[in-house]
């Protein structure tokens, strides 16, 4: 799940920090031992579960006096430090969570339209024509099914070089926001496609008829909840993320530096998330699992059901577990 949220058209992308070097530390930051994890005032308010998560991600904290144990020791702390705030109950500028989110997705809703209406109309039916040659160009007998995280989608994948995937949404919401977040439709095309690779995404309103049901996914447009796979809430870019999310991929950015102190999420479920990623190696590229912008070829390989390049993911585990490699010195 990515966190997000908007102030006014400008997106606040949880999901989009970038990755800290556990290597790189300020000289302003305090210096953590285990003991200062132990005898915090906080850990000893947790249920025997939490302490628990807590005693794992101790142990899997280098013994050994390093750059990376104080790291991993003082994002702790900071977590513990930061106390949680329900979003949905927050008040700022006189404004609701929910108030906020409505009056972000309005602003959204012209920002989409501005950008759209700088192409030209005849540019646009021209486009639009090369789009719909290029699906009829496909025999129905060469789409396949696969399953994603809630329906099917369909996908065409015998030329390499020329990639398309189909996906079917239904969005349960207010009309008004159900109408915004349709007015998304052609942008989250455009940014997801890139060269060899073609997104068609298709809105419907409910009801879905039982004969369609398997090919589309249900999500919700709420303003009252935080954007996920299930909640389309937020600008296009942050849909389109979570639109790839049903596709079967994954979270790639770093959760430890843009989680253990959002105040917005319980400390339990940021111990989980710490520990969790105290496991994933982060890759070397940055595409839009990682919150940087439009997909990587690998990232469009996954979502069609190619195999994926390892190698990218080998050289930062060799990285990771070495951070001098490859630095020449």
């Amino acid at each position: 799940m990515a966190i997000s949220g908007l102030r006014g058209s400008e997106e606040v992308n949880w999901y989009a920090s970038t990755p800290q070097d556990p290597e790189k530390k300020s000289e302003k930051e305090e210096q953590v031992d285990f003991k200062t994890i132990l005898e915090h005032p906080v850990v000893k308010k947790l249920s025997a579960q939490e302490r628990d998560v807590v005693q794992k991600i101790l142990d899997k904290v280098p013994a050994q006096n390093c750059e990376r144990k104080q790291y991993y020791l003082g994002k702790l702390k900071l977590l513990l430090d930061t106390p949680y705030e329900d979003p949905t109950k927050a008040v700022s500028g006189g404004m609701s969570f929910e108030e906020k989110n409505l009056d972000g997705m309005r602003r959204e809703t012209l920002r989409v339209a501005a950008m759209l209406s700088k192409v030209p109309a005849d540019e646009r039916e021209v486009f639009q024509q090369r789009e719909e040659d290029l699906w009829r160009s496909v025999k129905k007998s060469d789409w396949e099914i696969r399953k994603g995280c809630g329906a099917h989608y369909v996908v065409y994948r015998k030329d390499p070089n020329n990639l398309m995937v189909r996906v079917a949404v239904c969005v349960h919401a207010d009309p008004k926001i159900q109408e915004a977040i349709f007015g998304f439709e052609d942008a989250i095309e455009k940014y997801l496609s890139i060269p060899g690779f073609n997104v068609d995404l298709k809105f419907v309103k409910p009801p879905v008829e039982d004969s369609q049901r398997e090919l589309v996914f249900n999500v919700n447009a709420d303003p009252a909840q935080w954007a996920s796979s299930c909640n389309w809430i937020g600008s296009y870019e942050t849909v389109a993320h979570e639109m790839v999310h049903l596709l079967g991929l994954d979270d790639e950015y770093d959760k430890i530096e843009a989680h253990a102190d959002n105040k917005h999420l319980t400390r339990h479920r940021r111990l989980e998330i710490f520990l969790q990623q105290m496991d994933r190696i982060p890759p070397l590229d940055c595409g839009i699992m990682s919150g940087k912008s439009r997909p990587l070829p690998r990232e469009v390989r996954e979502m069609v059901g190619l195999p994926i390049d390892d190698d990218t993911r080998q050289k930062a585990g060799v990285q990771i577990s070495n951070p001098k490699a490859g630095q020449g010195k």
